[in-house]
């Protein structure tokens, strides 16, 4: 301080040596504060540091902070450290008795995981072996075993290769340059070590050479495969090959992709924190400061972050950071040269793909005409709506739309021009045969009198028999021409005709009456129906139950008559009379009815299962729809949801026990002993106590470990809870008799008015935490979650408050549910969908397909109970979860793929 002139310290380095000279240093500049703080700090960052004193300081500093928190815990204060193994496989008894501290544990933990000496002997004393561990293969004389085990080992890897797409780092990179640079507004440098060189349009690019446009500059790449990408300013990117993939690693910068079709490579666009892999289609990525975000302009690309892919279409975007949120296109594409021609194709196919679905989009039929021609026995029935009319109305619109719009026509010149022809003579053929048929072609299957299930009947009816027969005369001279033998038969009188055999599909046409059949049998049937009425569906149960939902309007359905089926599996097996009486215990169907109808913009898909008059199983099970107090405990982002209320708890375990009872009566004495024996009574220790509300989700974090949660209503908490520790009492006897080490655990701990339970296993890392809080039991694998889960009802933070889930509640008076299951887990499962690549040869169509067909997103089913009949339902704003007109575009380009490869004998 100033003015202080008492005599101050020599001051030392901070190795404990005095620094001379330093002192009259320092006085010289004690009238400036600031400067001596400065030059201070200054020298003591320059002084030179052995790494014994570096070691020596950091481990005072760490038996500092164990002792601190040894103390904290109330814990040893004696420093604890690994030298050795020896040190660790002294403690392994004491860690596997769970009495080391969390210091020590943490420390062992660490060093197993890299130890495989000290694994093997934690697994000896855990296992009680004694000696050295045998390797469970031993070599033989000679070599042998050696070749064996390389070709193991290279089958692996080869397999791994294949599995993961390895193989294409073995193929040779092509010689030659990469791109082309096609053109540049301004200034377009090379990027090399030796700094920055400006290039102009003409020249090419090696293999991963990078270039970086300038500040208000543009450009364009041309690629060897004739993919053009256009760089915005301030763009750095490079272009490599390996294999058959191309690859664009983007660093900064905002770019635009017009990938031509890759065969059977892919092209990739990768920025420092994702993945773009197309096989050809017009994309955008911007790449800043806060992330990357992809804009898909036409086609589809899938995009990987990590461990999580997602699979965007025409219009969609999406960011790898939570802070970048949604931009328009126009403010995205706003840069490019042609972002009104990207801006207006967006725009067109958005409008195209709209009017396709609604074209599509079938109507009701509520005749039963097709029903009352179906025979007796018939046991399945498919009905179909005429979809023929509806793809040449869709057809004429993408005609319409392609020959008003050059932004389409340039595009479809582009990419769909090459199945042009298929498309048109699949419509042509389809309409031909559609437009003489009436609204619904239906698929029957029957029961032999002798058992067995019959070869299907397809009918339809004709509008005009004249013109459908030249049709079909003409369709089946020019397919048995192209096959080279008489698949198909025109039949005139089955009559007549029954009992000839073969392997063709007979076609029958009676009137107005269309019907096939691989059986002659089955369309005799049909004749007799036609001619007398005798032998028909009409009068019974299942035909009852049919035109009960005919006479609602039907677009797509599916009728089972379970009843007969199940009767009939009893009939012919004797030795499964007892499953069979048991399992028509326990699901008691009648009869089955799927139905998938447009409401509104949406499909509703419902399934109607009816059962008997006997008041148990399943239809006795669901109550009614009721409101769900278990969902006020799961928050509003979970992603997967299953929920549902029980009538009587009690009544599930009186039906269980009977049908063990009259299929198993061996099992079932030894369950009564076992009850007696220990003093536990299923029914009343463990249904009584429950009230009936059920719910499981996974709300949170699927990696590293699921965030499930279980909640169920209770009504006598006490009583359950000791249900709990007996169960885990008899656990533990069991496992000690058996002589296994594996040991549950039981602890509480009561905070407020609350206590909260945990089960933990010995030999398991995981647990199971639950409380009990106003008539529910909630369990988590975590005591973190099991707070948020109280929380999420405190703060109204609850699934019925998501918007995503509301969208998905159907539009009826139904208040409440019986039974729901819910599910939000896009960014889950498409990472899962299977692949196949290859299957349309170097088309890749294969990929496209499975692809389309495996596109997640959030759904809701749902279930109502009732007296003797259960609803279930879902609704999906897309005919069959993807787009039909697409699918019909790929099916014809595989079908022609496939026809190709006939001919060249593959």
């Amino acid at each position: 301080r100033r003015g202080r002139s008492s005599p101050r310290p020599q001051p030392a380095s901070r190795t404990g040596r005095q620094v001379p000279g330093r002192k009259t240093e320092i006085n010289d500049r004690i009238d400036d504060p600031d400067e001596t703080l400065d030059s201070i700090i200054a020298e003591i960052g320059e002084e030179d540091l052995s790494s014994q004193t570096v070691s020596s300081s950091a481990q005072r500093v760490w038996s500092r902070l164990q002792q601190a928190s040894a103390q904290g815990r109330g814990e040893e204060t004696e420093p604890f450290s690994i030298r050795d193994c020896s040190d660790v496989q002294g403690l392994i008894p004491v860690y596997l008795e769970r009495e080391l501290s969390d210091g020590k544990r943490l420390l062992m933990e660490d060093h197993l995981r890299e130890c495989v000496a000290c694994r093997r002997k934690l697994r000896m004393i855990r296992d009680g072996v004694e000696g050295p561990i045998p390797l469970s293969v031993k070599p033989t004389r000679g070599s042998g075993w050696i070749w064996a085990t390389g070709a193991i080992a290279a089958v692996i890897l080869a397999a791994l290769i294949l599995q993961f797409g390895l193989w294409e780092q073995f193929i040779p990179a092509p010689a030659g340059h990469r791109a082309t640079v096609e053109s540049v507004d301004g200034t377009l440098f090379r990027v090399t070590p030796q700094g920055y060189r400006p290039i102009a349009a003409g020249e090419e690019l090696g293999e991963s050479q990078e270039v970086r446009t300038a500040k208000n500059s543009r450009a364009v790449l041309r690629l060897r495969d004739g993919s053009a990408v256009e760089l915005g300013e301030r763009v750095q990117l490079g272009v490599s090959e390996g294999g058959w993939s191309r690859t664009l690693r983007l660093a900064q910068g905002n770019i635009i992709v017009d990938a031509a079709p890759q065969g059977r490579g892919r092209l990739r666009v990768v920025t420092p924190d994702c993945q773009i892999a197309v096989k050809g289609t017009v994309f955008a990525v911007n790449r800043g400061t806060k992330g990357s975000r992809v804009l898909v302009i036409e086609g589809q690309v899938a995009v990987n972050q990590g461990r999580k892919e997602q699979l965007l279409g025409a219009g969609q975007q999406m960011a790898t950071h939570q802070s970048l949120q949604r931009v328009s296109p126009e403010r995205e594409l706003s840069w490019s040269r042609d972002a009104e021609k990207h801006l207006a194709l967006l725009r067109e196919l958005s409008l195209l793909e709209g009017q396709l679905q609604t074209a599509l989009r079938p109507g009701l039929h509520s005749s039963t005409s097709l029903l009352d021609l179906l025979p007796e026995q018939t046991v399945v029935l498919v009905s179909l709506p005429n979809l023929s009319a509806s793809l040449g109305e869709a057809h004429g619109l993408f005609q319409a739309r392609l020959a008003e719009s050059p932004v389409l026509q340039e595009w479809w010149n582009q990419y769909g021009a090459e199945i042009q022809p298929h498309i048109d003579d699949l419509v042509r053929r389809l309409g031909s045969f559609g437009d003489n048929l009436g609204d619904e072609v239906a698929i029957s299957l029957d029961l032999e009198e002798e058992g067995g299930i019959r070869p299907p009947l397809l009918l339809a009816e004709v509008t005009d028999s004249n013109a459908f027969s030249l049709v079909l005369e003409s369709e089946v001279e020019r397919i048995n021409g192209e096959i080279g033998e008489d698949l198909l038969v025109i039949v005139s009188d089955p009559l007549s005709a029954a009992g000839q055999g073969g392997d063709s599909l007979y076609l029958w046409l009676a009137g107005d009456i269309f019907a096939a059949s691989p059986s002659l049998e089955r369309l005799a049937d049909l004749a007799a129906i036609l001619d007398s009425g005798a032998g028909s569906l009409a009068g019974t149960a299942f035909h009852q139950r049919l035109a009960a939902a005919y006479s609602e309007g039907v677009a797509y359905l599916v009728g089972v008559d379970v009843a007969r089926l199940v009767q009939w599996e009893i009939d012919t097996s004797p030795a499964a009379l007892a499953e069979g009486r048991a399992l028509r215990r326990l699901i008691d169907f009648e009869h089955l009815l799927l139905e998938r109808r447009p409401v509104g913009e949406l499909y509703e898909n419902r399934a109607q299962l009816s059962f008997s008059e006997s008041g148990s199983g399943i239809s006795a099970w669901l109550a009614e729809p009721a409101p769900m107090g278990t969902l006020d405990f799961i928050s509003a982002e979970a992603r997967a949801v299953g929920a549902f209320v029980i009538d009587n708890p009690e009544v599930v375990v009186d039906d269980v026990f009977e049908i063990l009872r009259s299929s198993d009566s061996e099992a079932w004495q030894r369950l009564v002993e076992f009850q007696v024996e220990k003093g536990i009574d299923f029914r009343n220790d463990v249904a009584a106590p429950l009230g009936g509300e059920f719910a499981v989700a996974l709300d949170g974090p699927v990696i590293p470990t699921p965030a499930w949660k279980a909640i169920v209503e209770v009504y006598d908490p006490s009583r359950l809870q000791r249900t709990l520790e007996w169960a885990i009492t008899e656990f533990n006897n069991h496992v000690t008799e058996a002589g296994d080490s594996g040991r549950l655990e039981l602890s509480a701990q009561h905070v407020g008015n609350r206590t909260f339970y945990s089960i933990a296993s010995n030999l398991a890392e995981t647990e199971i935490h639950y409380v009990f809080v106003d008539g529910y039991l909630i369990a988590t694998p975590g005591r973190a979650l099991l707070l948020d889960t109280i929380n999420f009802r405190e703060t109204g933070y609850t699934l019925p408050s998501s918007e995503r889930f509301r969208e998905l509640l159907p539009q009826n008076g139904e208040v409440n549910f019986s039974a729901f299951a819910y599910q939000d887990l896009e960014s889950v499962l498409q990472p899962l969908a299977e692949r196949l690549e290859g299957l349309a040869g170097e088309a890749g169509q294969g990929e496209e397909l499975t692809r389309m067909m495996s596109e997640i997103r959030p759904n809701l089913i749902y279930a109502y109970g009732g007296r003797n009949q259960i609803t279930l339902a879902g609704t999906d704003d897309r005919l069959v979860g993807f787009n039909l007109a697409r699918l019909l575009a790929q099916s014809a380009l595989l079908e022609e793929t496939l026809r190709q490869e006939g001919k060249d004998g593959n």
